[in-house]
């Protein structure tokens, strides 16, 4: 499910993906961050628009929002 989202928002223009998509360096959780908006506000427009719970991560050396599909989560879900 990872890579099925990931793949997807890498092709966007202001999207900042901090995730491998090689198999052998990743797992379910993804870490995205957008250009021009804080890994807060992103999590929360994410949450008030589309119900999308996702975990601000503000770091030294990282920043972004955490996403972690549950495995019950369906491909049309993400496809929101």
């Amino acid at each position: 499910l990872k890579n099925y989202w990931a793949e997807q928002v890498a092709e966007l223009p202001w999207a900042q993906l901090h995730t491998s998509l090689k198999p052998e360096f990743g797992c379910a959780i993804g870490l995205l961050n957008m250009e021009g908006m804080k890994p807060g506000e992103l999590a929360q427009t994410l949450f008030r628009e589309h119900q999308i719970f996702t975990v601000a991560i503000e770091w030294e050396k990282a920043s972004g929002i955490r996403v972690t599909p549950n495995v019950f989560t369906l491909q049309s879900e993400l496809d929101r």
